[in-house]
């Protein structure tokens, strides 16, 4: 690898295949060749991901190998406007799950962002729904789950449109 070349690992981030080493090995898994076939200079990580199905951190792992065996390389970083949850969005998410589960509502919260390495930091709102699945995930009461999905999506409609 050159040392002026950087694997940049943001979902954002577009690959196009390389104009000096092609993709020729065809022992690849099945998975790295799917992946192949969507870079093309205008779909980004996160895009492939959509496309294929999967999380972008598997995309961006088979991404990165591709780059380090010199087969893919940076076409452009797409500039996208940061759309951040206000600062008491998880507040007002814990208040709602606690008024439905109990007091074990900061703890599934918690344990659902750890889990899924996300950070409450600068959160982007295109991730909430996710990120409320994820949680609905951990409400084994069909009743509750539906609740807290409810009043979720009121929530959003109200607070953050």
């Amino acid at each position: 690898m050159q040392s002026d070349r950087k694997f940049l690992a943001h979902p954002h981030v577009i690959y196009k295949k390389s104009d000096k080493k092609t993709l020729t090995d065809k022992n690849r898994p099945a998975t790295e060749w799917a992946v192949w076939t969507q870079v093309n200079g205008k779909n980004s990580i996160e895009d492939i991901a959509t496309i294929l199905a999967t999380d972008s951190k598997k995309i961006t792992a088979i991404i990165q190998m591709l780059f380090m065996d010199g087969v893919v390389e940076v076409a452009q970083v797409k500039k996208i406007e940061k759309n951040y949850v206000p600062e008491t969005f998880f507040q007002d998410m814990e208040q709602i799950l606690t008024s439905i589960v109990g007091p074990v509502a900061p703890f599934v919260i918690e344990d659902t962002i750890s889990d899924n390495e996300l950070s409450k930091n600068k959160f982007l709102k295109t991730h909430v729904p996710e990120l409320i699945e994820m949680i609905s995930d951990e409400i084994y009461d069909e009743d509750k789950k539906v609740n807290f999905q409810a009043e979720m999506l009121q929530y959003i409609k109200n607070k953050l449109d």
